[in-house]
């Protein structure tokens, strides 16, 4: 990522482009849970996956988490939420007024949980708390193929919402990686 372009106005031309009706900035902090970090010794390759990958995991949940307190009571004016990584380019989206409005969408990339993208209606908010989940040491490591956000987050969802509520398909779009910003495509 050091070689892809930002510079100092990068949050003003966030802030003049999609004139958030809310948002909320904070300085990096450290995240640390020993509790996961020792089951997930117990259960994993620790050569790959070390304490910073879990510093990365939970920093990105958290964020989320802050997120699902920025939207609050107002969850309900929404028929949709948009929840993406910041590293991704999406360049098709499906039409929202097309899609029913009681199901979770997904990439169909990878299974069982990617999430490089999910379109959901504010019934399955609770996917916003899976910082909250961990650090409650509500995971269930039997649904983790790995200790990634991702099957954290498939975890939470799986807690309070059924398989049935997934819809998989097609979301064209890019990871922003590498020396030119690009990266594979699904």
């Amino acid at each position: 990522m050091e070689k892809c372009p930002r510079d100092k106005d990068d949050y003003k031309r966030f802030l003049d482009k999609w004139n958030p009706l809310a948002i909320s900035t904070s300085q990096p902090r450290q995240f640390e849970n020993d509790q996961m970090w020792e089951e997930i010794e117990k259960r994993f390759d620790t050569e790959r996956f070390h304490k910073k990958n879990i510093h990365n995991q939970l920093s990105q949940l958290f964020s989320i988490q802050k997120v699902g307190q920025l939207i609050g009571d107002r969850i309900n004016d929404y028929d949709f939420i948009i929840l993406i990584r910041s590293d991704i380019n999406i360049w098709d989206y499906p039409d929202l007024n097309t899609l029913p409005r009681n199901k979770f969408y997904l990439s169909n990339h990878a299974m069982p949980f990617p999430d490089l993208g999910f379109i959901f209606a504010p019934r399955f908010k609770r996917i916003l708390n899976t910082y909250e989940h961990c650090e409650k040491n509500l995971v269930n490591w039997d649904l983790c193929w790995a200790p990634v956000a991702e099957a954290f987050k498939y975890s939470c969802f799986k807690r309070f919402y059924s398989e049935s509520d997934l819809v998989r398909g097609p979301l064209p779009l890019r990871l922003v990686r590498g020396v030119d910003c690009k990266g594979p495509t699904w």
